[in-house]
């Protein structure tokens, strides 16, 4: 009897202290393995562990700041605690009243917003058929909600759109749209398609911009009950953006249970959001931005002409990688797109085409292995897997050039080359440390540009290409007189030999260069 007892004492104490060891850890309803095996990645950081824990957790009800540079998993940082609660809620509240919308991520532009869109779809590629949107499941023989309705043996589709399928609307939770999925609500699509979609489907995850968000807000109390938001890149929202974020977080809009991320809120504007001040988890990003896979360099031409003889003789070697060509300007990117269009096969992601076609073109160069985009800024929140990034002149400032080459950060062997057409005096001091290469020799050949060709750019952007031109040499420091001057060269060396584009009176005098463009015979009649 004495060794029974003692033995059982010595298994409780065992079971204890096994109790003991494992009471610390934490246990969630998503495979975080399976999570690192989906995104590439050998475990999560010490940041994207402390925020999935703190977001997960009952018991502390902190908002969280995150500061994180550029390719440090700072959108995993907030996409993996949306996943953890959403999931949880799905599995909690699966017969339950259907509350509205779960998590809602705030991004500044309908690019991010694909960009983080593309993530999310890619984890939810990862789960089992009985974890993703439509996935058939089995219901209990009664109704939870009301006990008296008759057992429905699934809805029928009743609109299908962009990947959305919308069945019929039920007082319960959806019966056979169950599963983790997610809707992306931005400008340049249909807004009354969008609301039909979100009615039927309710997709679990919302990623919006701020003016879309702004107009559905008006419109539905489906985010009155998210429990988790968050804004991402919050240093972007500014002027007309800042003020909609205003508007979005009223009690009425953003449920005061629901906690909040904010993502390198670097001025301290978003504060004025947080639930509690004193109560704030602040998380910064031990990962550190490498360039060192990236192969810099600039490369400094006479003249446009010679910049784009060195741009495309570029693209000529390169057509088997992915390739992004950056400008600071959407005009000049877009000229380039159509003096390029009849010799090699690319896409243009600019804001000076309608959304619809930029979103589209940004959706397939994120999909594709190779290729060449010709982009304006707004295509910096691209999926890090280019190859070569290519900026037509140095880009204004230090953030934005890092923004670009962090694209190429992913691939091995990745390259970042300045196309700079000036003196190396404008070369910007951010520069000063990246090594100078020759122009390359050879010829472009293949990619000679078409006489019919620059007709239709003429024609297209010839006006903006001008405008373009001489506003920026004057903002260089030239003289009204020289930065005309220059501006007609640099069209000339574009291929604009003949009739050159005229300016509008109005516009010349709005921008003070009447006088220097009538003598020019720049000036329209």
């Amino acid at each position: 009897m004495k060794s029974f007892t003692k033995l059982c004492s010595r298994s409780l104490h065992n079971a204890s202290a096994l109790w003991k060891t494992h009471s610390s850890v934490r246990f969630y309803q998503i495979d975080l393995g399976k999570v690192a095996s989906t995104f590439a990645i050998p475990s999560l950081t010490s940041f994207q562990n402390k925020a999935l824990e703190v977001v997960s957790s009952s018991e502390n009800d902190k908002d969280i700041l995150i500061q994180a540079p550029l390719y440090s998993g700072k959108t995993l940082s907030y996409l993996i605690p949306t996943f953890e609660v959403v999931t949880k809620a799905i599995r909690e509240e699966r017969w339950t009243e259907r509350p509205g919308f779960r998590a809602l991520i705030i991004v500044p532009s309908r690019e991010a917003a694909l960009a983080v869109g593309r993530q999310v779809d890619q984890y939810i590629n990862s789960l089992p058929e009985s974890e993703r949107p439509n996935a058939s499941v089995e219901k209990p023989s009664f109704d939870t909600y009301n006990r008296n309705a008759s057992r429905k043996q699934g809805h029928e589709l009743i609109e299908e759109y962009d990947d959305y399928k919308a069945y019929e609307h039920s007082q319960t939770r959806r019966e056979n749209v169950y599963g983790l999925s997610y809707a992306i609500t931005c400008g340049g699509k249909s807004f009354e398609k969008e609301i039909s979609m979100l009615d039927a489907s309710e997709p679990e995850i919302i990623i919006a911009t701020p003016g879309r968000l702004v107009d559905h807000l008006k419109n539905s109390d489906y985010f009155r009950n998210v429990k988790l938001v968050i804004v991402d890149d919050c240093s972007m929202f500014k002027g007309p953006m800042a003020s909609m974020m205003d508007q979005i977080f009223t009690p009425e809009n953003i449920s005061p249970n629901a906690k909040r991320i904010f993502i390198n809120d670097t001025e301290g504007t978003f504060s004025k959001f947080l639930r509690n001040s004193e109560n704030v988890e602040v998380l910064t990003s031990e990962e550190t931005i490498t360039k060192q896979n990236v192969k810099q360099s600039v490369i400094k031409t006479q003249n446009t002409a010679e910049q784009l003889k060195v741009l495309y003789q570029i693209l000529s070697e390169n057509k088997h990688k992915k390739v992004a060509v950056f400008s600071d300007s959407a005009k000049v990117i877009h000229a380039h797109y159509l003096m390029a269009e009849n010799n090699l096969f690319s896409s243009l992601i600019s804001s000076r085409i309608s959304p619809t076609r930029a979103m589209t073109s940004f959706s397939y160069f994120n999909e594709q292995e190779n290729g060449i985009a010709f982009c304006s800024n707004i295509a910096s929140p691209m999926n890090p897997n280019v190859d070569l990034v290519i900026h037509l002149d140095a880009p204004a400032t230090q953030q934005v050039y890092e923004a670009r080459i962090s694209r190429a950060f992913g691939k091995s062997n990745s390259q970042s080359i300045v196309l700079v057409s000036s003196s190396s005096e404008n070369v910007p001091e951010y520069l000063s440390n990246v090594s100078s290469s020759p122009v390359p020799s050879g010829s472009a050949n293949e990619f000679v540009i078409k006489p019919l060709r620059v007709a239709q750019v003429q024609q297209e952007n010839g006006y903006h290409l001008l405008l373009n031109c001489v506003t920026k040499y004057a903002e260089s420091g030239l003289e009204k007189k020289a930065a005309v001057e220059k501006a007609i060269s640099t069209l000339k060396d574009m291929g604009f030999s003949e009739g050159l584009p005229k300016i509008s009176k109005r516009t010349a005098i709005k921008i003070g260069f009447e006088k220097e463009l009538l003598e020019a015979d720049l000036l329209l009649p």
